[in-house]
């Protein structure tokens, strides 16, 4: 999000402010009801917890937050919202209660009908200490409230779209899915509400409006839908010395086991050097991507790979497996473009119909010496 508040208008600039804070609050699994004929407090409640927000407007070029709409009480509190140009919005939560005791950033003034107006001086140079300790997140962890999961919501909603082979799905029903994974609770009385607050805070991967206006229907896209979604992520050297010392008992020979994991080792990284020397960059899987062992991007073309190691007794179930993975692995790939196939073994099968197999279903075989002899892919 750009946070380009001077485009704004005045109310323009409070709706942005106001939906950072309610994102904040339903990450945090609070349920929200605005109170009064405007809205302008809110209450937001989490089990036992319940919190009266009086939230408003701070612009960096006025720092004076000031109200007197509102009694010095448990249980009230008071939410400056600081918009500096460029940046998200400052959200403090200030129990009202600490103008009990005014110093020079928490302080009064005479006001206009109701009594008192309580202020806060939010800029000097630098910002107030004091100020620092009622940031919004520093105050929900300390009312024992869980910190947000980083993404949750949309590493759900993209796996359940790829699951479901769907290209995007509308807000309510999005939030059913929350709900029922046990992501993001949804409001009985405004299903789907809790998910269109982070929606409008540009917390969710995938988020469009349409119409793009205050009132459009939101909708959430799947990563690759109409665009290619960034493959896995940079590639982490695989461990050649590992052991099985603590491996539980199995009827197998541990000493197989451990040489099948270090050959498993040796072929995946002698593969990814490889792709390094062809210029291309060796990456892992990403979050909901297939757990392939390596893939990369030549050009327009993605490849993804499968490491087998091999003995004679092995040979043909590992083949197998191998195959087996990357029929599955390259389809959902597949969703977004060409994507190719390698299976990377320890030397060429012995049993040759293998190869005409793998090249029927388009499956690159590949083994050191092929590589050494540039005759790969």
């Amino acid at each position: 999000m750009d946070w380009d508040y001077e485009a704004l208008s005045q109310r323009g600039r409070a709706e942005t402010a106001r939906g950072a804070l309610l994102a904040a609050l339903v990450a945090r699994e609070f349920e929200c009801r605005e109170l009064g004929r405007r809205g302008t407090a809110l209450v937001a409640v989490r089990g036992a917890l319940e919190l009266e927000i009086w939230p408003r407007v701070v612009w960096v070029e006025n720092p004076l937050w000031a109200t007197e709409r509102f009694i010095l009480a448990p249980g009230l509190w008071a939410c400056p919202m600081l918009l500096r140009q460029g940046h998200p919005p400052d959200l403090y939560l200030v129990p009202s209660q600490r103008w009990l005791e005014p110093d020079e950033v928490f302080g009064t003034r005479p006001g206009r009908a109701l009594g008192p107006e309580w202020t806060i001086r939010m800029l000097r140079t630098p910002m107030p200490a004091e100020l620092h300790e009622y940031e919004l997140e520093r105050m929900l962890t300390r009312l024992g409230v869980a910190a947000p999961v980083p993404g949750a919501v949309s590493v759900a909603l993209q796996n359940e779209l790829r699951r479901r082979a769907r290209d995007e799905v509308g807000a309510v029903e999005a939030a059913r899915w929350l709900h029922e994974a046990g992501v993001l609770k949804d409001s009985a009385a405004r299903p789907g509400l809790p998910l269109r607050e982070l929606l409008r805070a540009g917390a969710v991967e995938g988020a469009e409006q349409r119409p793009s206006r205050w009132n459009g229907r939101w909708f959430i896209r799947r990563a690759g839908a109409g665009s290619v979604a960034p493959l896995g992520q940079p590639y982490v050297r695989a461990d050649e010395d590992a052991t099985q010392a603590d491996r539980d008992p199995f009827p197998i020979d541990p000493t197989i086991v451990e040489r099948g994991t270090r050959s498993h080792a040796r072929l995946q990284n002698a593969l990814a050097e490889w792709v390094q020397a062809q210029g291309w960059d060796p990456r892992r899987p990403g979050p909901g991507e297939p757990q392939y062992d390596l893939a990369w991007e030549a050009g327009a073309v993605r490849w993804v790979a499968e490491v087998k190691s091999l003995t004679g007794e092995n040979e043909e179930r590992q083949l197998r497996l191998g195959l087996g993975q990357l029929l599955r692995y390259r389809h959902p790939l597949g969703e977004t473009g060409e994507v190719r196939a390698a299976l990377m073994i320890e030397y060429p099968p012995s049993d040759e119909t293998w190869l005409s197999l793998c090249r029927e279903l388009d499956v690159e075989v590949l083994w050191p010496e092929r590589l050494r002899a540039g005759e790969a892919v």
